[in-house]
């Protein structure tokens, strides 16, 4: 389900680290065994996987404020697979109820399109586009109204790291938001284990997995569309500290906006053999 609501935690998720969009599939010949448990934010933003006895994820259970009204969310996304190890099918459900469905499309080996349905009888697609490296570029959602069609969209430095993305209408001559990196160094963050191991993205906001995240220091600022049309300023922030296992895997990102409020998101690792 890919609507306006779930754009708030992808804000959320991308003021923790600047990331790098990437299709992966399950290599079973790779000798790193470390898999991603769970992950929370530090602003209510949980999730956690499940894995079967092959180590591809099953399913990813989510809890976060969606809306912005501070009522948390629980959802539980199942995966359903092909022989090859790409995921054909996504069902969730919310607080323990149906919610909604969606499939996927391929093209050259990437996922270039999502259908999804909702239980109360919408429905829609969202068009990905990538780079020429295999990073997102573009991820739209349409629903055939040109009034709320939009799309978000990605950019990136040499090291693949993310210096800006945004939300803007579907043919992006208006811009809602936009959140611009500058990074500094970069960490190897676990989320790309997710991809590793049959989730090519994050199906509940379209977003993909993080690759690398800035170091210390990396800052971001937050720019929204005003009443007046005007694109301006709604808050910077930084990355304070960034912790690693011995496999060089980010576990912990500290961040602090100009209000000096802070925030950590914390990784959780297993089978790190």
């Amino acid at each position: 389900m890919k609507t306006k609501i779930y754009l708030l935690p992808t804000l959320f998720c991308l003021l923790l680290g600047c990331f790098s969009c990437q299709e992966h599939k399950l290599d079973p010949t790779t000798s790193d065994t470390c898999k991603l448990s769970a992950i929370d934010r530090g602003n209510g933003n949980k999730h956690s996987y499940t894995y079967n006895a092959q180590g591809v994820v099953t399913q990813m259970a989510r809890e976060f404020d969606g809306t912005g009204s501070g009522k948390i969310s629980h959802y539980i996304h199942t995966f359903t697979y092909d022989a090859a190890g790409l995921i054909t099918k996504t069902t969730a459900t919310l607080e323990g109820k149906p919610d909604n469905s969606e499939t996927y499309t391929y093209t050259n080996g990437r996922i270039s399109k999502v259908t999804y349905a909702n239980v109360d009888g919408s429905k829609g697609t969202n068009n990905i586009k990538y780079n020429t490296a295999g990073q997102i570029t573009e991820f739209t959602y349409e629903t055939g109204d040109p009034n709320s069609d939009s799309k978000q969209y990605f950019a990136y430095n040499a090291d693949g790291v993310m210096t800006e993305t945004g939300y803007t209408n579907l043919p992006g001559t208006t811009t809602y938001y936009k959140v611009v990196y500058k990074p500094v160094g970069k960490a190897t963050s676990p989320e790309q284990l997710l991809a590793k191991h049959g989730l090519p993205h994050d199906v509940l906001t379209g977003t993909s997995w993080l690759l690398a995240v800035g170091g210390a220091g990396s800052t971001y600022e937050v720019f929204y569309l005003d009443q007046t049309g005007n694109i301006v300023s709604g808050g910077t922030g930084k990355t304070t500290a960034v912790q690693t296992n011995t496999k060089g895997y980010v576990t912990q990102i500290s961040t602090v906006d100009e209000t000096n409020q802070a925030a950590t998101g914390t990784f959780t690792l297993t089978d790190c053999n």
